[in-house]
């Protein structure tokens, strides 16, 4: 490899010729080309080109022009002719095999740019199925980027001249599959050619085409030309660059993708449920001035609430276009010739992101070619739901208030029926836009740790990773895409479960047995005895997490289930710290307690993220700003806040560890401190505390056997668990004192902080806790009481108590209940402030558990609320997330 400025020459490998030795090698498609230092020089950006991201700043464009960039050429096809501008030529297309190499950058050479207006360029992988000769798209072809960019934006003149277009993030292919790219405007598009090429396949030749119109075939020897490269900023040039590098990182595709509307029609608080049988769905937006949706407009995307009925499997999107006519407005669009069908496809539920699932309404986005609205035309959308045996079934969509629509604007129902008059049907028709990303404030600086900054979103089973990484001061840009694999779902069925009547409806208080499924739908039963179908709604009810329970008051009887279910699985996002690669590595699929068997990282490997698989959906939790430990960059300043009072309020025992001294800790407050087993008395410890039997009694038996087992001398033998998160500090405790901690476990389930029998103030049971001689009192209460008033006196009594009782105190906070049966935050927000407002003028400290259960932090726990209170699948912690409870309880006493 060459170095620029060298003197002297050499012969070149590929070429046979001299070359001087300042310069470099690049990649190109038949290898690597030799760059002598003026070209080069040009390819630092020192050209008119413009880049194809319209939301980039343009100082951060001229901040380009003095840095650096590698070029690994993938596709060039230099031009030596021209496709002259013709009015209605709006589409070129052309395709090449990537071979696995990156592509995220496409030069084109082209005049008028800025005359264009907006210009998309969309690039598609397409597997060489049947004829790979066809325009765009196929049945073949899958989108991986698209980007669209005003032309001024692109070129100051309209002389011919490179135009070069940056894709949200890089696309490659392998093997024989090919990488084809689309140029779309409204019309009026030249294109560099090359009249040199017989020879050569079609796909290789390209096409192009009119708006609105069917495709032609760039014919023998014309092929157009195009450049398709991986662009990759080296170093910078000027000093005065790295005051930019944010900006520059952003020209190198650090941007978030959003959907933005560009019409709808808002949905009022009304619906057409599933339940009522209908099928599909119609609708038109009119185009042009006061209509629905402005002439020009582009749109490749409908946004749709629906509520989908458990059967369906496809969903089939059909788009029309007519002409605006009264005459027609009334004519259901594929009933005659008046309406022109421009696009249909059908696609499954799990590919558009969503379950099928009654009750549940979701947001659907569904991609279809972009459309350029024109003048007095009215574009006509129409999705249908099928099962898998293709017949109909019923799809759920919101409404809109009748604003004096004609019937296509109301809309149609079950195919032609028409929507009556007084209602009309809610939509959203626009597009997927970038945005540049919004920094952390404290990204703006070098960091000398790695450091990650990223987004990781989901979309069915595909997961897209960007954002940008950080050492040794340095930033660097991260685009992953991956796909992770589903987990297993399935129907079963379940003879003589014996269903009893029940009005609790929190998972672990319904009566009946858990079925040994969790996420269980589509539940149907029937007496076993008689085989009478039973009704559901009236006759039982069943939960999510896999019980039922009889609605009607009757004794037990036996019944005979069929159900449908999904397990579940957490998959670890993890990163490469010297090459940057993103990878997945799959966890244990359970039914249950996949946050137990959470995979750890490859050696060498960074934790970024997990993907909570359930069925054919995942969810990301992003871990990227926490990096192992429970403090997100950028709250540093408030845990410093939060370790400066708990030092001031904890100095004695901190002086006890420094010295070496035996130390003496207490806990005191309700079953998340108590993990009992049994009624247990109001002294410390004995057989029924830290026990799993009770606590863990909603837990697989294979996970609950796994856990160590200790013997404390009690008689009770080697049956006890150190998961609570006490157990954490104690460990801490005694690694750092040297000497073995005395724990004195007062906890008891069920309590609250109330001066009644068996609660927090009650004398009878404060007065052993008072008298034990801890040197620090760990107090959790809350849970039972969230969003009660007197939780915060309450508190402050026992710690004032136990302060003068020669005492230390932490005050713990509440960990967060389960998704499906604790969903409401108020309460539970309500009461850890009121815990926190106890510590400050108690003079107590405060362990903040959670800080990292919160749904912006959740990155600390690294789970879903839907897997928290995981032992009990309501207040329960399991032993994972105490595990991550105890790290915060450690930070936040001994930092």
């Amino acid at each position: 490899m060459a170095v620029i400025g060298d003197t002297g020459s050499h012969t070149d490998p590929v070429s046979g010729l001299t070359v001087p030795n300042s310069g470099r090698y690049v990649m190109v498609a038949a290898g690597l080309e030799w760059r002598s230092p003026d070209v080069l020089t040009q390819k630092a950006d020192r050209n008119p080109t413009r880049f194809g991201i319209a939301s980039a700043s343009r100082g951060a464009d001229d901040a380009l022009t003095q840095v650096t960039v590698t070029e690994s050429m993938v596709t060039q096809v230099l031009p030596n002719a021209n496709f002259a501008p013709v009015g209605n030529r709006a589409v070129y297309s052309a395709a090449e095999a990537a071979n696995g190499l990156p592509v995220n950058a496409y030069r084109f050479w082209m005049s008028n740019v800025p005359l264009l207006g907006e210009l998309t360029l969309q690039v598609f992988s397409r597997v060489q199925a049947g004829s790979t000769s066809a325009y765009p798209p196929t049945a073949n072809d899958t989108l991986l980027a698209e980007v669209t960019v005003n032309g001024a934006d692109l070129a100051d003149g309209n002389d011919f001249q490179f135009v070069e277009f940056r894709l949200p993030q890089s696309v490659t292919t392998t093997g024989s599959d090919l990488l084809v790219w689309k140029l779309s405007a409204a019309g009026g598009l030249s294109i560099g050619t090359r009249n040199d090429a017989p020879g050569i396949t079609q796909f290789r030749r390209g096409w192009f085409g009119n708006a609105g119109g069917g495709s032609q075939n760039v014919g023998s020897p014309n092929r157009l030309a195009f450049e398709a490269f991986y662009r990759e900023v080296d170093s910078a040039l000027a000093p005065q660059i790295n005051a930019l590098e944010s900006q520059s990182s952003v020209i190198d595709r650090s941007f978030t993708r959003e959907f933005s509307a560009t019409a709808e029609l808002r949905p009022n608080d009304q619906t057409y449920p599933q339940s009522a049988g209908h099928y599909a769905w119609t609708f038109g937006a009119q185009a042009g001035a006061g209509q629905d949706i402005a002439t020009g407009s582009i749109v490749d995307t409908l946004a749709l609430m629906v509520e989908l009925a458990p059967a369906v499997a496809n969903l089939r999107l059909r788009v029309w276009s007519r002409l605006t006519d009264p005459a027609t407005a009334g004519i259901y669009p594929a009933s005659d010739g008046t309406a022109t069908l421009l696009y249909s496809v059908s696609k499954t539920v799990a590919e558009l992101g969503l379950e099928a699932v009654s009750g549940t309404w979701q947001d659907l986005r569904f991609p279809f070619p972009a459309i350029q609205t024109e003048e007095r035309k009215s574009y006509l959308f129409e999705l249908w739901g099928f099962t898998d045996a293709a017949a109909p079934v019923g799809i759920g969509i919101t409404r809109a208030a009748d604003a004096g629509y004609n019937q296509q604007q109301r809309g149609w129902y079950r195919g032609s029926s028409a929507i009556g008059v007084g209602s009309a049907l809610a939509w959203r028709l626009g597009g997927d836009v970038f945005r540049i990303a919004e920094g952390d404030p404290g990204d703006t600086s070098g960091h000398l740790l790695d450091a990650y900054d990223l987004a990781i979103e989901v979309t069915g089973l595909s997961v897209a990773v960007s954002g940008s990484g950080y050492g040794d001061g340095r930033r660097f840009s991260i685009n992953a895409a991956l796909s992770v694999a589903a987990a297993a779902v399935g129907t079963e069925s379940k003879e003589d479960y014996s269903l009893v009547y029940d009005t609790d409806t929190v998972f672990p208080s319904i009566a009946g047995a858990w079925i040994g499924r969790r996420h269980i739908s589509g539940v149907s039963a029937s007496r076993s005895d008689t085989g009478t179908a039973l009704t559901l709604g009236t006759d039982f009810a069943y939960h999510v997490n896999g019980k039922l329970r009889g609605l009607i008051d009757v004794a037990a009887f036996d019944v005979d289930l069929t159900y449908s279910y999904k397990r579940e699985r957490y998959d670890l996002l993890q990163v490469d710290p010297q090459t940057q690669t993103v990878t997945i590595k799959a966890g244990v699929e359970r039914d249950f307690d996949a946050v137990e068997y959470r995979p750890a990282p490859d050696e060498g490997r960074m934790v970024i993220g997990y993907l909570h698989v359930v069925g054919t959906t995942a969810s990301a939790i992003d871990t990227s700003r926490f990096q192992g430990g429970v403090v997100r960059r950028g709250c540093e300043a408030d845990w410093q806040q939060l370790l400066m009072h708990n030092r001031a309020c904890l100095r004695r025992v901190f002086g006890k560890v420094a010295r070496g001294d035996a130390v003496k800790v207490a806990s005191y407050g309700d079953s998340i401190v108590a993990v009992q087993l049994g009624d247990p008395p109001y002294t410390a410890n004995g057989a029924g505390r830290d026990r799993p039997e009770n606590y863990l009694i909603n837990m697989p038996a294979d996970t609950v056997a796994a856990l160590p087992k200790y013997d404390f001398g009690d008689g009770a033998g080697q049956v006890h668990v150190k998961i609570s998160a006490i157990w954490s500090l104690i460990g801490a405790f005694e690694q750092a004192s040297g000497q073995p901690v005395v724990y004195l476990n007062f906890g008891r389930g069920g309590s609250t902080s109330a001066n009644t029998q068996h609660n927090g103030l009650w004398p009878a049971r404060l007065q052993p806790v008072l008298d034990s001689g801890a040197d620090v009192l760990l107090l959790h209460f809350g849970m039972n009481e969230l969003g009660q008033a007197t939780t915060l006196a309450n508190i402050k009594s026992i710690a004032d108590q136990a302060k003068a009782a020669g005492m230390e105190v932490v005050i713990m906070s509440v960990p967060r209940r389960n998704a499906v049966d604790g969903p409401a935050l108020t309460g539970w927000n309500y009461t850890n402030r009121a815990l926190w407002r106890a510590a400050v003028e108690a003079g107590a400290a405060f362990a903040p558990q959670h800080w990292i259960v919160t749904d912006e932090q959740l990155g600390g726990m690294g789970a879903s609320p839907d897997s928290l209170g995981a032992a009990a699948l309501f207040n329960h912690p399991g032993p994972a997330e105490f595990a991550r409870y105890g790290q915060v309880l450690v930070h936040s006493v001994l930092g």
